[in-house]
């Protein structure tokens, strides 16, 4: 995958920041194709 690639399908996402006393919730449409994808890699980016 090239960066721009990367930069366009996972960086650029529309959505809804919602936050709240103790947790951050992130809101993406329910037609985002890539919503699987997106999930493993903030997953990751968490458990480092």
């Amino acid at each position: 995958m090239r960066m721009n690639t990367f930069r366009k399908e996972f960086i650029k996402i529309g959505g809804k920041v919602i936050r709240h006393a103790r947790q951050i919730t992130l809101c993406i449409s329910s037609a985002y194709a890539r919503k699987k994808e997106f999930a493993g890699l903030m997953y990751n980016i968490q458990n480092e």
